[in-house]
């Protein structure tokens, strides 16, 4: 690149980007002419740019001023809503999903707020399946599952409950518009053994848990029964520990202890004459 500046062509001095910059560092966008589309900013653009569309609002486009065409006494201030507040009972508040209301029926009736891991129909006996986060799963009571055991068994459900859905399971209150089927009032209900969810009125017998669930309260038809749940396993002696004093019978601490006694009879008939039919038959009893 030759540079020309200063230099003389037919008695002319050139112009170069020196000059231009130098010159150019002296000037101000008050020394170039507005365009058609790039404009500077004024003050009366911008509050013509501005315009109110609530009558409540006034706006001064020369002043750029706002204004409110209400009485200022009309404005609601803290004494208002004070004032207005002590008028209020908690009978104005709705009810929030953490703080709740105290009433009866909360009082009378324990819920579980559970997810189900499969379908589970209003009024299904339902099981502990499990925990996820911070909230419990539930399945049908179920017997036959391996593992199962009577305090797995929570309640039963308040409303139909979907797979992967919430839902309320009633541990104790009412569990109302369920099928009685044939049961009738004052029926007491048990986890059936052969059927996922179900009731019987037949206590269950060994080896199956009897584990007492509801008493018929209403045995209307069509759908709309009410049962009143409050949970009750009854053990049998297979499902209770033994003690140290009380002890269960078996064929192992008979022979041990008829033989013992056998030991202490074969003592006695030593001392004794052999011949002594008395000791012979306690012996022959004892054997049997």
């Amino acid at each position: 690149m030759i540079n020309t500046a200063g230099a003389g062509v037919d008695g002319l001095t050139k112009y170069g980007l020196e000059d231009f910059d130098s010159h150019f560092a002296l000037k101000t966008t008050d020394s170039l002419a507005e365009g058609v589309l790039n404009l500077y900013y004024t003050d009366s653009r911008s509050r013509a740019a501005i315009q109110s569309i609530d009558s409540a609002l006034i706006y001064d486009s020369t002043t750029g001023n706002l204004s409110l065409a209400i009485d200022p006494n009309e404005f609601y201030t803290t004494a208002d809503f004070d004032s207005d507040f002590l008028t209020k009972t908690t009978d104005s508040l709705a009810e929030g999903t953490d703080n709740l209301y105290f009433h009866e029926e909360r009082v009378q009736h324990m819920y579980y707020w559970a997810k189900a891991v499969e379908d589970i129909a209003l009024g299904d006996v339902v099981q502990f399946a499990g925990a996820e986060g911070s909230h419990l799963l539930i399945r049908k009571a179920d017997h036959s599952l391996p593992g199962f055991q009577p305090h797995h068994v929570m309640g039963v459900a308040k409303e139909e409950i979907l797979d992967q859905h919430f839902g309320y399971v009633a541990a104790f209150g009412q569990v109302r518009h369920i099928d009685v089927g044939t049961f009738s009032n004052g029926d007491i209900l048990y986890l059936d053994p052969t059927t996922p969810g179900g009731f019987t009125d037949s206590k269950p017998v060994p080896p199956n848990h009897a584990i007492q669930l509801a008493a018929v309260t209403d045995d209307n038809p069509s759908n709309n029964g009410t049962i009143q749940v409050r949970l009750n396993h009854l053990p049998d002696t297979d499902e209770v520990p033994e003690g140290l004093n009380n002890l269960y019978y078996t064929t192992a601490r008979f022979d041990s202890d008829a033989a013992a006694i056998n030991s202490k009879l074969d003592s006695l008939e030593d001392r004794l004459d052999s011949d002594d039919i008395e000791i012979q038959t306690l012996k022959n009893q004892v054997a049997q």
